[in-house]
């Protein structure tokens, strides 16, 4: 079986023109986030789910205050308070929106944006200390967040039966979505864990490498609607990352953010005012906006997932 191709396939599962398939009936392409969305990272061994969120932001402080005190930051020069890990989640969100992604006309490499976004925590957490270092020690201490991030234990990712009955019903049962992964990792070590997990087959791969962009540039969403030759409105992004999916709506993108126990519906609510790009986040409840061709809106579950997937099918989406 063939889980993704370098080659980045177009080719339609279905022959029946498109113009002539009614509103609901038309394929969309649904593009899920692989690690954390497709594959969960929660342990499969365990009884009941296991929310994973908390952890996640520990290990972002867990880095930065590692990095400081290599780099020898004495305690009361560093903001504790700061490091409680969902105001340290907020903050670092508040981040990574307010840090550029372009630079002389063109997105900035992905190694040196994070550089950028862990050099703007840094001099939160710790102003005094970070501002009294020469330029070359804050990238320094900057790059080494990343790394220790990096060295960080990680879960195993796992398809869970949740999952693995949405996309059956996706691709078997639903039969109105090309189904496509995103990833930021490696694209030969998703085949394979996805070749683990047993996972569906029929599906394209984009990763960062090969689009040549961030997921967390706009540009990222619009290059791989053209590549599948399909508009950006006929496109629904399932994320778990904040940022990534703020710029898919920025794409032109429906976006179903998975939020488990990661704030990204309250941070919506509070930091944005409830809106992303301009769009207002939606309730998964008893409606969907039905004035419009773009939809955000938050699940906790893969049930969830398909809730909105089947309302966000069934609205009036413009004439595209």
């Amino acid at each position: 079986m063939t889980y993704g191709s370098r080659a980045l396939c177009t080719t339609p599962y279905f022959t029946e023109k498109e113009d002539v398939m009614p509103q609901q009936a038309r394929r969309d392409v649904l593009l899920m986030d692989v690690h954390g969305v497709f594959l969960s990272a929660e342990d499969p061994n365990r009884s009941e789910s296991v929310l994973h969120g908390a952890r996640r932001h520990q290990k972002w402080v867990d880095a930065v205050r590692q990095a400081l005190k290599e780099a020898g930051a004495l305690s009361h020069q560093i903001q504790e308070a700061l490091f409680d890990p969902q105001v340290f989640w907020t903050m670092r969100m508040r981040v990574e929106l307010a840090t550029p992604k372009n630079a002389g006309g063109r997105a900035i490499r992905e190694r040196k944006f994070h550089e950028r976004v862990n050099l703007r925590l840094l001099r939160e957490v710790a102003p005094a200390f970070i501002c009294g270092l020469d330029k070359r020690v804050r990238r320094r201490i900057a790059r080494r967040v990343k790394e220790l991030r990096q060295e960080a234990s990680r879960e195993s990712y796992f398809l869970d039966e949740e999952m693995r009955e949405l996309v059956q019903w996706v691709m078997d049962g639903d039969r109105r979505w090309m189904l496509c992964l995103t990833t930021a990792g490696d694209h030969d070590l998703t085949v394979q864990q996805l070749r683990t997990q047993d996972a569906p087959a029929r599906v394209h791969i984009f990763s960062t490498v090969e689009v040549g962009l961030l997921k967390s540039h706009p540009d990222f969403w619009t290059k791989i609607a053209a590549r599948v030759e399909y508009p950006s409105d006929r496109c629904v992004v399932v994320e778990d990352n904040l940022i990534m999916g703020m710029n898919a709506v920025k794409a032109g993108m429906s976006v179903i953010f998975l939020d488990r126990d990661y704030g990204i519906e309250n941070f919506i609510r509070k930091e944005l005012r409830g809106e992303v790009a301009g769009v207002s986040l939606s309730h998964v409840g008893e409606s969907l906006p039905m004035d419009g061709a773009q939809f955000v809106v938050c699940a906790k579950t893969p049930a969830g997932i398909r809730l909105c997937l089947e309302r966000i099918k069934s609205a009036p989406r413009g004439d595209t």
